[in-house]
C-alpha cells in the first residue's frame, strides 16, 4: 500500500520532470526552427544572387531591371534583389506581399500611400510577377543592404538582421567589375508573432501551479491525518476525546464517522454502567432479602421477649438508677426492632408491591396525612411544612409510597435548620408526574452522592442506611424513580411517576 502523501510526492517529481522536459523541448524546437528558417532564407537569397552574377549587365532603366529579376523573385513571398557598388544601390526589383489572403486579385493602393509589406500576404499558392506599382525598398531594408555592400570584403557575405517584427536575410556576391549582386529575403519573426513566449509562460505557470497544489495538498493531508491519529490515540482511553474537523473532504467524512462512532460507544457505555449499577443494586437487595428472610424472625422473637420482660421490670417501681438503665435498654430494643422491621420491608418488597395491590390514591391527601403523622417529630426543631397541592389521583402502591414519603420527610426534618420550612410540590413533566420535596439543609457531600441510595450507607451516627434505599425501591416498584439534586442552598428529592400512574389531575 502506498500512502497518499507518497503519491503526491511522486506526482510533484513527475510534474517537475515534465516541466524541465517541456522547457527543453520548447527551446530546442525554437532553435531548430530558427536554424532551418535561416538556412532556407539564405538559400533562397543565394539562388537569386547567383542568377544575377551570371547576368551582371545592369539595365539602363528600373523597368528593364524589374523585367530581368521578375522570374527570379516571383516564387518568393517578400524579397528584393539588385546591384550595388561600395557607395550606393543601383537598379533593383522588389516583390512585396500586397495581397489580401481572402482575395485572389491585387488590391490597389490609395494614391500617395505605400502598402505595408509587413502585414499583407499573398494568397496560398500564388506565383507570379510583381505588380507594376511595386514599391521601393523600405528605409530599414535599404540601410541593411547598403551596409552589407559597403562592408563587402571580396567574398560572399551573409547578413541576418532582426527587425522589430521581421527577420532580414541578406546575401551579397561580388562581381568581376567591382560591383556586387545582392538579394534580401524577409521572414516574420516567429518568436514575437507566433506567441512562443506566452505559450512557454502558460506552460510554466500550469506546471508550477500543479507543483504548488500538490505540495499544499500533501501538507494539508499530513496535518489532517496527524490530528486524526492523535484523536485515535486518545479515544481508547477517553471516548469524550474531541475529533477534529479536517479540511480534506475524504478525511472529513472519516472524522464524522469516527465522531458518530465514539458518541454511540459513549452512550452504550453509559447504558452499560447504568445497567451494571442497577444490577448491583438489585443483587444487593436480593442478597439482603435472602439474609433477612432467614434471620429476621430469629432476631424478632427474642427481642419481643426482652421487651416484655423489660416493660415488666419498669412497672415494678425500680429505683432511679435501675429505672434509667431499664429505660435505656428499652430504647435500644425499640431501635433494634425498627432495624428488623426495615429488614422485613426489604424482604417482603416484591410481594407487597405486586401490580395487583396498586390502587387509586389521592396523592394530595396522602401527602397531608404524612405531614400530620410527622408534625410531632418536626415540632422538636420548629420545622414547618409548606404545600399547596392540587387534587391529584394516582394508581400506586399506597403503603410503599407512604413509606417513601415518611423517609424523605424525616430526612428533610433532620437536615433542616431550626425553624426551617419543608416544601412539597407537584410538577408535570413530559415523562410523567413528579413530587418534589425541598429543604434548606446542607445536603449530601459531593463524594457521597453516588452511594446515596445504596443499602446500609448513612452519614448519621444512629442511622441504618436503609431509608433512602427502601424509598427508591418503593418508587421502582411503581415503575417510577427517585433522584437527588442540589440547587444553590436547596436540597431536593424528586419522585418521578410514569404517565399511566396518574388517573386524574385537577
Amino acid at each position: 500500500m502506498v500512502s497518499i502523501a507518497r503519491r503526491l510526492v511522486l506526482l510533484m517529481v513527475l510534474a517537475t520532470a515534465g516541466f524541465a522536459i517541456a522547457t527543453m523541448a520548447l527551446f530546442r524546437a525554437r532553435n531548430e526552427t530558427d536554424a532551418v528558417r535561416s538556412a532556407r532564407a539564405f538559400e533562397q537569397a543565394t539562388a537569386v544572387t547567383e542568377v544575377l552574377a551570371r547576368s551582371p549587365t545592369i539595365a539602363d532603366s528600373e523597368a528593364s531591371t524589374n523585367q530581368t529579376l521578375a522570374p527570379v523573385l516571383a516564387p518568393l513571398i517578400d524579397a528584393s534583389a539588385g546591384y550595388c557598388d561600395h557607395e550606393k544601390l543601383l537598379a533593383h526589383s522588389t516583390v512585396a506581399p500586397l495581397f489580401d489572403p481572402a482575395m485572389t486579385t491585387m488590391p490597389l493602393s490609395p494614391p500617395g500611400e505605400t502598402p505595408d509589406r509587413r502585414t499583407s500576404r499573398p494568397p496560398p499558392g500564388f506565383v507570379g510577377p510583381p505588380p507594376a506599382n511595386s514599391p521601393g525598398l523600405l528605409p530599414l531594408d535599404r540601410d541593411v543592404v547598403l551596409n552589407a555592400c559597403t562592408t563587402l570584403k571580396g567574398t560572399r557575405a551573409q547578413v541576418r538582421f532582426a527587425a522589430p517584427n521581421d527577420l532580414l536575410f541578406v546575401v551579397v556576391d561580388p562581381l568581376a567589375d567591382g560591383r556586387a549582386a545582392w538579394a534580401l529575403v524577409r521572414m516574420p519573426n516567429r518568436t514575437a508573432a507566433s506567441g512562443a513566449l506566452p505559450l512557454a509562460a502558460g506552460l510554466t505557470a500550469l506546471l508550477l501551479a500543479l507543483i504548488a497544489g500538490s505540495f499544499a495538498t500533501m501538507r494539508t493531508l499530513r496535518s489532517d491525518s496527524a490530528a486524526l491519529a492523535e484523536a485515535l490515540q486518545g479515544i481508547p482511553k477517553d471516548l469524550t476525546t474531541p475529533v477534529p474537523k479536517p479540511t480534506t473532504t475524504e478525511l472529513a467524512v472519516l472524522a464524522d464517522g469516527l465522531r458518530e462512532m465514539t458518541r454511540r460507544l459513549g452512550e452504550a457505555n453509559a447504558r452499560e454502567a447504568s445497567l451494571r449499577a442497577r444490577l448491583e443494586h438489585e443483587s444487593r437487595l436480593a442478597g439482603l432479602g435472602r439474609v433477612v428472610a432467614g434471620v429476621s424472625h430469629e432476631i424478632r422473637n427474642p427481642l419481643a421477649g426482652l421487651k416484655l420482660r423489660l416493660d415488666a421490670m419498669f412497672r415494678r417501681g425500680l429505683d432511679e438508677r435501675n429505672a434509667r438503665d431499664v429505660g435505656h435498654a428499652l430504647a435500644e430494643v425499640d431501635r433494634l426492632d425498627r432495624v428488623v422491621t426495615s429488614f422485613l420491608h426489604v424482604s417482603r418488597k416484591s410481594g407487597e408491591d405486586s401490580p395487583s395491590l396498586a390502587t387509586s390514591v389521592a396523592l394530595h391527601e396522602l401527602v397531608h396525612e404524612r405531614f400530620d403523622a410527622l408534625r410531632p417529630f418536626a415540632a422538636h426543631k420548629s420545622v414547618s411544612f409548606d404545600a399547596q397541592l392540587p387534587t391529584t389521583f394516582a394508581t400506586i402502591h399506597r403503603d410503599s409510597v407512604a413509606r417513601m414519603l415518611d423517609n424523605l420527610l424525616r430526612n428533610a426534618i433532620e437536615a433542616s435548620p431550626h425553624e426551617g420550612v419543608i416544601t412539597v410540590h407537584f410538577h408535570a413533566t413530559p415523562e410523567g408526574f413528579q413530587i418534589r420535596i425541598e429543604d434548606r439543609g446542607p445536603g449530601v457531600e459531593e463524594q457521597h452522592r453516588s452511594q446515596l441510595f445504596e443499602p446500609f450507607f448513612t452519614s448519621k451516627a444512629d442511622g441504618t442506611g436503609l431509608g433512602l434505599s427502601l424509598a427508591r425501591a418503593a418508587m421502582e416498584a411503581s415503575d417510577g424513580s427517585l433522584s437527588y439534586e442540589r440547587s444553590g442552598n436547596i436540597t431536593r428529592f424528586i419522585a418521578q411517576f410514569p404517565h399511566r400512574s396518574i388517573t386524574k389531575n385537577s
